[in-house]
């Protein structure tokens, strides 16, 4: 099974495309206003990751119908 979810998807659903210029498929994000990753971004960001997942996993049955 192919992944198609990465920790792009979840900066994206947490802060929007317009908050990042860079997002690597490992949460690694060059924001725009300039600052750091904080720890509780970081750690938003792999609470997302994981509930994106989980919910991507939980449609396999119907994707392969």
């Amino acid at each position: 099974m192919i992944n198609l979810i990465s920790k792009i998807d979840a900066v994206d659903a947490l802060y929007g495309r317009d908050s990042y210029y860079n997002c690597r498929g490992n949460g690694l994000v060059t924001w725009k206003d300039g600052h750091e990753t904080t720890d509780a971004e970081t750690a938003a960001i792999n609470v997302k990751y994981d509930e994106l997942l989980a919910e991507y996993d939980s449609q396999e049955y119907a994707r392969n119908r």
